[in-house]
């Protein structure tokens, strides 16, 4: 009995070992067609070099939870993928598969997800120069479920200029819940200066109507024509969290959100208009907003005030322990008659209608270390330490930085104070370092890597048990 088991798990053996890599060049005419047939557990390995398209890409990869196809350069800076033809780098589609350490550039846009997709990874991947989105999970009847998208630099996503694109750095989802992204990550990422795009468009990270679920932080986004991120309603399906991201000199709003969201641990700088605003993007019910909690946030030099909000008069609508920085206006803000207001401190403007005594506090530019030089890290005798409320759920328990944040009198603002100075440092453009908390990516949406081979130990090990 133990022989016969052994054969037949030997020729599973086999089966799993018909895997295969494969070392790809520029100079090999056939490396798309490779990857095109790449099956489940297979890896293609791309040199350094230039590797060129001057027609249609498409790609559809059938991996599995155990078998993961990966498709990988020698890094971000030497591989480079370049479309030639005017059509996307690259079409992709499937489950359970990986690119790693490459440049896709030129072409409409750039990485467009075309089919439904589940359990997908890009990391250190860079997008650029493309004429339109650099990166595209929507088209309409489609769901794409734990999509991983980490350590990208995406930028100068609009070339083919005002007249046509739309130029978003990453485009998820559908227009009026025509195709849903979910479960999902999308995280460490830099994106930028998409500001020749057409007047309303250019936005950084966008997640789209009936979306939900995902989890936005740790990205930096600098120069965007349009919001730097823009959420729309989520349709009471599963909220989409925002945390921890830096949104640096956009024409429109810093982070503009609809409902079914909570935003926190983000810093805002230099927004046109709003630092943070709350809009009627597509609402499931015309006028009617839901679920939005903005804690914890730092916004500093905004246009036309650091918070925007429209009438709220529910309790689902909790605004606590943000820092608001413009000296001239803080807030426009509509009457608020039960949205929940905790310890908001501001340097100017008037206090809106509806909130009271314990809802916000004045303080100055001079509570934080160097505004004008965005570090905002409350200095040592700022009014902005032990100042915030614990009074409302769900309560923080690490800030910006990823340190752990008081439970019962936190510092106001993106950041708890513990030591003299940031541990962080200023706040700039480039990627940002560290993670900004301890939570878990939504529904394994964070576990996109690709799984280790099991062993022909493990394997038997079991059987010569018998």
């Amino acid at each position: 009995m133990r022989l016969l088991v052994v054969a037949l798990l030997f020729a599973s053996l086999l089966g799993l070992s018909s895997a295969t890599t494969y070392y790809l060049y520029p100079t090999n005419t056939t490396w798309p067609s490779t990857i095109q047939n790449l099956k489940a557990g297979d890896t293609a390995i791309l040199s350094e070099g230039q590797f060129t398209l001057n027609q249609k890409f498409g790609v559809t990869l059938s991996g599995t939870s155990g078998a993961r196809i990966v498709v990988k350069g020698a890094g971000a800076s030497e591989t480079t993928i370049t479309q030639q033809a005017d059509q996307n780098v690259m079409d992709v589609a499937g489950t359970y598969f990986s690119f790693y350490n490459m440049t896709f550039t030129g072409g409409s846009r750039g990485v467009r997800l075309f089919e439904s997709s589940s359990d997908v990874l890009f990391e250190n991947v860079n997008i650029h120069h493309t004429k339109d989105t650099a990166f595209s999970a929507n088209d309409a009847g489609k769901t794409y479920t734990r999509l991983t998208l980490r350590g990208m630099e995406v930028h100068h996503s609009a070339e083919a200029g005002p007249e046509v694109a739309t130029g978003e750095c990453f485009y998820l989802g559908c227009q009026d819940n025509k195709c849903q992204v979910t479960s999902s990550l999308v995280e460490l990422n830099y994106c930028h200066d998409t500001t020749n795009a057409k007047p309303g468009w250019g936005s950084g990270i966008q997640l789209k109507t009936g979306s939900y679920d995902n989890i936005i932080r740790d990205n930096v986004i600098v120069n965007t024509l349009a919001p730097g991120i823009l959420l729309y309603d989520d349709y009471q399906k599963g909220t989409n969290l925002v945390e921890g991201n830096v949104v640096m000199t956009t024409d429109d709003n810093g982070i503009q959100v609809s409902s079914g969201v909570l935003v926190q641990n983000n810093i805002v700088i230099g927004a046109k208009a709003a630092g943070i605003a709350v809009s009627n993007n597509q609402l499931q019910t015309t006028g009617v907003y839901h679920d939005v909690k903005i804690i914890h946030n730092t916004v500093y030099s905004s246009g036309s005030a650091d918070l925007y909000l429209p009438i709220l008069s529910k309790s689902e609508f909790v605004i606590a322990n943000n820092l608001f920085l413009t000296s001239a206006k803080a807030f426009d803000v509509k009457t608020q008659t039960g949205a929940v207001w905790r310890k908001n401190a501001y340097v100017g403007g008037t206090v809106p209608t509806g909130v009271d005594t314990a809802g916000v506090f004045q303080v100055t530019s001079g509570d934080v270390i160097n505004a004008g030089g965005n570090d905002f890290y409350p200095t040592e005798s700022s009014l902005l330490i032990n100042a915030g409320s614990s009074s409302y759920s769900p309560r923080l328990t690490y800030d910006f930085n990823g340190k752990s944040r008081s439970a019962t009198t936190p510092t106001v603002g993106a950041y708890e104070h513990s030591t003299a100075t940031n541990p962080g440092g200023a706040v700039k453009a480039g990627f940002k370092s560290g993670a900004s908390s301890d939570s878990q990516p939504p529904s394994g949406g964070g576990s996109n890597t690709p799984s280790g081979a099991n062993t022909l130990t493990s394997w038997l090990a079991p059987v010569l048990a018998l």
